[in-house]
């Protein structure tokens, strides 16, 4: 008997939208699934629109709740899934028709622990497709797997890429989770505490996901602080459960978010805090003789943070907080 995948399908006010990404999911060559949406408080006629959807197909289910956020809406859909394996689609993008087949396929066939494929952007305005290349394909130990992911491009810890197994996200009494006080990058938290539990990851450069590019997309929208609060999060994680190599690559995001959180403040005529400057410093003293991602981009960080003290000992600022 093939295997049983639970697909995870968060949905808040995309009436525009959700038909047409849940018809992608129903429409699979594979069909041993189970589709769980949650409708996540929708002011809209989303949760109208699942209850139809879910009379034509028994394979989807649909629940309702008051908004509680993406995370709370995904926690609770894992916690209704019995499924083998776990994947997730964000209710305005859409699935390739030969994604789920694609996906059970090559971990039958490699016994990987994570499955993950390149993916595209296809963009509203302009009905173009444009597919990522990932420039690497293969099989990797969770250290690999994992510098691989948090580089600045190429396959990134996007949540809705990947076929993850359900005995690794439930393992031994504890359960992975996504956790409600994160607004961004939440999926980059969890699947990187999934990988920790990793003997191997799988990479297939070819894209089986549509990511829906519009204006008011939560891909397009960036809040500098709450990346900040994902990185403090997942930092200290990262440091102890995977090697240098792969810590670096994350380190080196997390030194570039923290200059432009504090050039951001600076901008708004608020002072950094001692402490953010402290932090700046010592990422950039931890790459100065170390393996840089970009020497480059290294010599241009500096610079940027010359003109930031600078601008910091010049400018009347408001002091502010770390």
């Amino acid at each position: 008997m093939s295997k049983k995948i639970s697909v995870i399908i968060p949905v808040y006010n995309v009436e525009a939208y959700v038909e047409r990404s849940i018809y992608s999911l129903l429409k699979q060559t594979y069909i041993n699934f189970e589709a769980i949406a949650v409708d996540d408080g929708s002011t809209d006629q989303s949760g109208i629109i699942l209850d139809r959807l879910q009379k034509e197909d028994s394979r989807l289910k649909v629940f309702h709740q008051p908004n509680g956020g993406v995370s709370r809406a995904r926690n609770f859909a894992m916690k209704q899934a019995d499924g083998d394996f776990f994947c997730f689609l964000d209710s305005d993008d859409t699935y390739q028709p030969d994604m789920l087949e694609t996906l059970i396929n090559k971990q039958k066939e490699t016994k990987a622990d994570l499955v993950v494929t390149s993916y595209s952007y296809y963009y509203e305005e302009t009905k173009q497709r444009k597919t990522v290349d990932c420039h690497f394909e293969g099989i990797c130990d969770k250290n690999e797997s994992m510098r691989l992911m948090f580089q600045p491009q190429g396959y990134r810890c996007y949540l809705v890429t990947k076929l993850f197994k359900k005995n690794l996200v439930k393992r031994n009494g504890t359960i992975l989770s996504f956790r409600n006080n994160l607004r961004m990058m939440e999926d980059m938290v969890f699947v990187t505490e999934y990988v920790a539990r990793c003997q191997s990851v799988v990479f297939v450069n070819q894209s089986y996901y549509n990511y829906l590019m519009r204006m008011d997309s939560a891909i397009h929208t960036t809040n500098t602080k709450e990346i900040i609060k994902a990185f403090k999060v997942i930092y200290p994680f990262v440091i102890t459960q995977f090697n240098s190599s792969c810590s670096d690559v994350l380190r080196w995001s997390y030194y570039v978010s923290l200059l432009r959180y504090a050039q951001e403040l600076v901008n708004q005529n608020k002072c950094p805090s001692s402490s953010l400057l402290e932090v700046i410093a010592r990422e950039r003293n931890h790459f100065l003789l170390g393996e840089k991602y970009s020497m480059k981009g290294y010599i241009k960080h500096l610079l940027e943070e010359l003109l930031l003290r600078f601008n910091i000992l010049c400018k009347p600022l408001k002091p502010l907080e770390y």
